[in-house]
């Protein structure tokens, strides 16, 4: 069922065709009765059915320069903005006097962004009538848009985008659909970093804009451009090489193109070094890499974190810790960066810290195996507040018993009290607490119950306790005895100064719970 617009419409329309029949110029008063209509449809906003009214009223007589303003009229509610500058223009040419035709044309103008032409037909307004307040208006606006195209260009060259992105905003609120301006828009979108913005936005223009083939190159070239900062390397290539086949002579489409082939390949360079634990090599090529293009944040982070990786397997960890800094003032939010740099801060004993690495980690990024990330380093800072035994020995923590054992030789006759009998009171003090500590940790690192319980951070406390698996009571005088094979017959042990004497071969330790000498000397 038709409408009750569709069936007047077919009805005039009908009527044009037999007035056109006796009347081959057409009929004015039915073209009257069309644009009648049409104006009816607009009031109701139904703006498509309007236009078709305008359409048979131009129709049946093309030369009536109302019929194309408000046909332009229609087509501007619909934001069809360049059929509306083609009416515009036709509207004027037909009649040099029209004032509604010039300043509707202004108006498209504007909005499209054509501002030196915009202020032409507000001034040809003007002429035609001197008291146009809407004239006035519109030039005053345009002047204000000249303004802010000046502050644009001038927080440009100071090097201020963020300013310069709120002086063009304010120029788009008048000129929404100006491509050149919102070209542009992209342009700083991408200067700041807010690539998201820009691909959004350079979607839409594609999708919408019917430009000549100049304009569509560099709305390519922007929207790869756009893609290539989110490390859509490969997308980012095609928009390069499509830019170039519409402009061949686009250098910033050949320059980006080159450069994204350039980071590529350099990434996987440096990736493939690590694999081959090639540390030294790898470091140099993620250096290289940095210098390709240093406003690309996203890549530039994952190489410092890389890098990073490669510096922590040389043990060079200040290095490290200051790529993955720079990683995250790169990407704030970037996991794997977050992770590698507890694990330099545990490394370099910066155990608190790991853990606030840590708890942020999981609070930006909260998984199971987060969490379990943070436990870990929760137990890291935990064991880091005993006294670490390995330390007190000068031994790794892989360490085997016979390390252990040649340690604690050598801590136990550097810091036996005996050795100490003419310092200071305040030195014997310290030797002696040094002399317990390297029993204490001797007593538990060769034991591998209380070795398993130390390691997996338990307290010191707990272990301390009497029963089994800990070793409170026990004489680090008689440590010392029992590991230089203490003496037989009544069981005694050999004194410190015993031990002095022991040079070039064995002592073989006799009585219960003797256990091998070593050969050693005091140099």
């Amino acid at each position: 069922p038709c409408t009750a617009s569709q069936q007047s419409f077919s009805k005039l329309s009908a009527q044009s065709r037999q007035s056109q029949m006796s009347d081959p110029d057409g009929d004015t008063d039915l073209a009257e009765k069309v644009k009648a209509e049409g104006n009816a449809l607009f009031a109701q906003k139904k703006y498509t059915d309007a236009i078709r009214c305008y359409d048979r009223a131009i129709e049946l007589s093309s030369r009536v320069a109302s019929y194309y303003g408000n046909r332009a009229a229609a087509y501007i509610m619909l934001s069809r903005y360049h059929d509306a500058l083609k009416d515009c223009r036709t509207s004027v040419s037909i009649d040099s006097n029209f004032l509604k035709g010039y300043l509707r044309l202004g108006k498209v103008l504007l909005n499209l962004g054509e501002f030196s032409e915009s202020v032409i037909a507000f001034q040809k307004a003007l002429v035609l009538d001197s008291s146009c307040h809407e004239a006035e208006q519109q030039l005053l606006m345009l002047k204000d848009i000249e303004d802010q195209l000046s502050s644009v260009e001038k927080r440009l060259s100071g090097g201020d985008a963020r300013t310069a992105l709120y002086h063009l905003d304010r120029c788009l609120q008048s000129a929404p659909h100006s491509t050149r301006l919102r070209l542009r828009r992209a342009e700083l979108l991408i200067e700041l970093g807010r690539h998201d913005e820009a691909a959004m936005l350079t979607t839409d223009l594609v999708r919408l804009d019917s430009s000549g083939p100049e304009v569509a190159s560099e709305l390519l070239l922007l929207r790869g451009l756009s893609l290539y900062y989110q490390e859509m390397h490969e997308k980012a290539q095609q928009h390069f090489a499509q830019a170039l086949k519409m402009n061949p002579d686009c250098e910033k489409a050949k320059a980006a193109f080159k450069r994204s082939k350039r980071l590529a390949a350099a990434k996987d360079e440096a990736n493939s070094l690590i694999k081959d634990k090639n540390y030294e090599a790898a470091c140099t090529a993620y250096t290289n890499a940095l210098l390709i293009d240093p406003k690309h944040d996203a890549y530039n982070a994952k190489v410092h974190c890389n890098r990073a990786l490669s510096l922590l397997h040389l043990d060079r960890l200040q290095e490290a810790l200051e790529d993955c800094q720079a990683a995250l003032n790169l990407q704030p939010d970037y996991a794997n960066a977050m992770k590698r740099l507890a694990q330099v801060q545990q490394r370099l004993e910066q155990f608190e810290e790991a853990v606030k690495t840590c708890e942020e980690l999981q609070r930006r990024h909260p998984s199971r195996e987060n969490r379990a990330f943070l436990q870990e380093a929760q137990l890291a800072l935990k064991k880091s507040k005993r006294k670490c035994y390995y330390k007190i020995l000068g031994v790794g923590q892989t360490a085997s018993d016979d390390e252990i054992k040649r340690a604690y030789k050598k801590k136990a006759l550097l810091h036996h009290p005996d050795r100490h009998s003419s310092a200071t009171e305040e030195q014997k003090r310290a030797e002696e607490t040094a002399f317990k500590d390297v029993g204490e940790a001797y007593s538990v690192l060769t034991d591998p119950q209380k070795r398993r319980r130390y390691d997996a951070g338990e307290d010191l406390e707990d272990m301390q306790q009497g029963g089994a698996g800990g070793f409170n009571g026990m004489d680090p005088n008689q440590i010392f005895a029992q590991f230089f094979g203490g003496g037989g017959g009544g069981g005694g042990f050999p004194s410190f100064h015993q031990q002095q004497h022991f040079h070039g071969g064995h002592h073989r330790g006799g009585g219960a719970g003797g256990m091998p000498g070593f050969s050693f000397s005091f140099g």
